[in-house]
């Protein structure tokens, strides 16, 4: 009787990792896809923040260069 329920025991386990196994795979692949898109994001944000700290600075040095203090109080 033993080796029945051994096999009976062993037959429940393997259909059950089977079952989560086809519940799980889709999701790692989405997990997976999702953490790309991500890691794109990212990069693209990185890209974005560069540019626009260049930009502020272009423009810092342009108003610096436009009137200097002693002009201004002039004016």
């Amino acid at each position: 009787m033993g080796k029945i329920d051994s096999m009976i025991k062993s037959e429940i386990q393997r259909l059950a990792r089977r079952e989560i196994r086809s519940t799980v795979r889709p999701l790692k692949r989405e997990i997976r896809a999702m953490r790309l898109k991500l890691s794109g994001l990212m990069k693209g944000f990185g890209v974005l923040n560069r540019i626009t700290r260049e930009q502020v600075q272009r423009a810092r040095g342009a108003f610096k260069r436009e009137a200097s203090p002693e002009e201004s109080k002039k004016a």
